[in-house]
């Protein structure tokens, strides 16, 4: 059956035995092995289709000419701020030392009849509250552990939350970002009940100030979620007479998966991610300000292409193997196969054999018995007739012979042989 299965027989221009190849066992041996490779190769490669993993990953940047529209709003990107005591780094709110004034400011430029340009500035105040652990969505888990209590966030009930974006920059047409303003509490403000002076320097004279939110790490590998949430925070010093001027920009993270297993089948997820923060120091003598954070649209988009593994790439990885063990075999098996090929067809030529067991050669000796038994019933049929003449009476006349009486009358008492009597080995083997 083997033999059957060889890819490595010798090629002959003529028919051998029905057959356009000479094959052997080894050879059928070795086809079976390359298809074992084959196969192996076949789910070494086809596991990553499989299970989805060990994609082609390209990573690029695209640099947009005005910063895009970012959604700001709990579903992508939480923020949490406040400040923290220097001496035990634990977060405070009192509105007796320092107050907190969120707002979302819209700056529109617009072309004038006498091309000069006009400003439109929209403000809106955001109102703010306590955080909790819903503020943060999926990963809440990670804020479990931060005093939340005693640290500022967007108010979740009120209105238009969920479409609060930032985009353009300063140079743009259209400028959107949102404003956090940390002022110390102000002793000429009649509505306002400031704490002793001595109290505040002690809180805000060398006062760090904390910002928490959530950021996105990107793992391509993972199919099914490659985007994680995560607590990300940053920490700045403050002090009296110097205003913290602290951009922080957020972009787009673009995920595109291609998860087709013949044609391209594209599908992208679009992500808003923390990408950068800038400090600036603002003198402004007896200002109270003391930080002024600003967060708006990036002008980088980062884009995550991430291609998976093929049938046609698979079958290409396979292809490349293949020929590799055809020829490490093809190597061991040729001149073997060509050695059993001219043992077999000198034996076939000079009918040499082993054993005579084949149909063939009993056929042949058969053939021969018979020729033999044949040849020995005409020379036995032979032999008697020669006798019987020798047994009849000579006819007497004047020409005939004188005849030796005494030996013709002891040649006619010698008995008459049978076949079974010249040939008893014959016929005693023919009766067997």
């Amino acid at each position: 059956m083997l033999e059957n299965l060889d890819l490595f027989g010798k090629k002959v221009e003529f028919k051998f035995n029905g057959k356009g190849t000479h094959k052997s066992i080894i050879g059928g041996l070795s086809t079976l092995i390359l298809v074992i490779i084959f196969v192996l190769a076949l789910m070494y490669f086809g596991q990553d289709i499989i299970l989805r993993r060990a994609p082609k990953t390209v990573m690029s940047n695209l640099v947009t000419e005005s910063p895009e529209e970012v959604l700001i709003s709990p579903s992508t990107f939480n923020f949490a701020f406040g400040l923290q005591n220097p001496e035990n780094f634990i977060p405070f709110m009192d509105e007796n030392v320092y107050t907190v004034q969120v707002t979302y400011n819209r700056v529109k430029k617009e072309v004038q009849s006498d091309e000069s340009i006009k400003a439109v500035i929209t403000q809106v105040s955001l109102e703010t509250e306590k955080c909790t652990l819903q503020h943060f969505g999926d990963a809440s888990s990670q804020f479990s552990k931060l005093q939340l209590n005693q640290l500022y966030c967007l108010k979740n009930s009120q209105a238009n939350l969920d479409s609060l974006t930032v985009r353009g920059d300063k140079d743009s047409s259209i400028y959107e970002f949102i404003n956090v303003e940390l002022t110390e509490c102000d002793d000429q403000d009649n509505s306002m009940s400031c704490a002793p002076k001595a109290s505040r320097d002690q809180l805000l004279k060398n006062g760090i100030f904390n910002l928490y939110f959530t950021n996105m790490a990107i793992d391509p590998k993972n199919y099914e979620q490659p985007n994680r949430s995560y607590k990300a925070s940053y920490f700045t010093k403050i002090s009296y007479n110097i205003t913290k001027e602290i951009q922080m920009w957020v972009g787009h993270t673009d995920i595109v998966t291609d998860s087709g297993w013949l044609l391209d089948n594209k599908k992208n997820e679009s992500l808003t991610k923390y990408s950068r923060m800038q400090e600036l120091l603002s003198f402004n003598g007896d200002s109270n300000q003391l930080v002024n954070l600003v967060i708006q649209s990036e002008s980088i988009r980062t884009q995550y292409e991430r291609t998976y593994v093929k049938i046609q790439n698979i079958m290409a990885a396979v292809d490349g193997i293949i020929p590799m063990g055809l020829i490490a075999i093809f190597i061991f098996v040729s001149p073997y196969s060509r050695i059993k090929f001219y043992e077999t067809l000198i034996n076939e030529l000079f009918d040499i054999k082993e054993f005579d067991s084949t149909e063939k050669v009993r056929k042949r000796k058969k053939k021969n018995t018979r020729k033999k038994k044949k040849d020995l019933i005409v020379k036995t049929t032979n032999e008697l007739e020669k006798k019987k003449k020798l047994s009849e009476p000579p006819k007497l006349g004047i020409a005939s012979p004188i005849i030796n009486h005494q030996t013709d009358l002891e040649k006619l008492q010698e008995p008459v042989l049978t076949g079974a009597d010249l040939l008893p080995e014959f016929f005693n083997q023919a009766n067997v």
